[in-house]
């Protein structure tokens, strides 16, 4: 009997995952080079394949080289609209077939129709314009305290480049301290949104500011702004 689709895309999601936190990192400055992958930070030119850019997959199925998406992934938290334009100079191409065993370059390694949608922003600047959008009391404390949190925030090296880009990105005559903060496991930095949102849905004055099925269906929208006013 076949394996459900369903079941197969789960299993590959987590092949996904997995490859993800094993081989990639956020670089520690803006990716330079042609727009797509195969860029390398500043630091890093020259080096074809960066250190700890393979990845072994399970059962002894082989390994994959991950030297393109190694920095790239990340970079596009930060520049979502950084389509790729083909291969950077010095990769070889794709292999035939979504090859991905045994050394090849990963079908997924240049991400080819998967453009970002117009208007999205980068992790900078929605941290930047939430706050903006806050009352101006308590936007120096909002800058204090940043959490980052969720699946794409154990790439080693996110917090601190997100720590410099707000730095950076904060006016100097404001004098606004900027801490980026994280959990220190991995694994609870992960699943700090379920967390935390556990924690606050298990909270006797919260349970008041819940919307029911039939609240919804009856006022809609509108009923967010009358419990939440």
């Amino acid at each position: 009997a076949a394996l459900a689709t369903s079941f197969v895309a789960n299993k590959i999601q987590g092949l996904c995952e997995d490859a993800k936190i094993a081989a990639c990192a956020a670089s520690e400055t803006a990716l330079t080079g042609p727009e797509g992958c195969g860029s390398v930070p500043s630091e890093a030119e020259g080096s074809a394949n960066p250190a700890g850019a393979w990845h072994e997959l399970p059962m002894r199925l082989g390994t994959v080289d991950m030297s393109v998406e190694h920095y790239e992934l990340a970079e596009r938290l930060f520049k979502p609209a950084r389509a790729p334009e083909g291969v950077a100079p010095g990769l070889p191409q794709a292999p035939p077939d979504g090859q991905v065993l045994n050394g090849g370059l990963s079908g997924t390694a240049h991400a080819y129709g998967f453009p970002a949608p117009p208007g999205v922003r980068g992790l900078t600047e929605l941290v930047t314009a939430a706050i903006a959008a806050a009352d101006p009391d308590i936007r120096r404390d909002l800058y204090s305290s940043v959490v980052l949190g969720g699946g794409s925030s154990v790439f080693p090296g996110l917090s601190e480049r997100l720590q410099a880009e707000l730095s950076a990105a904060v006016p100097q005559m404001l004098s606004m301290k900027v801490k980026v903060v994280t959990a220190s496991s991995p694994l609870e930095r992960a699943y700090a949104p379920w967390i935390g949102a556990s924690i606050l849905g298990s909270l006797g004055s919260f349970q008041q500011l819940w919307m029911s099925k039939q609240e919804w269906e009856e006022e809609g929208a509108s009923a967010i702004h009358r419990k939440c006013p």
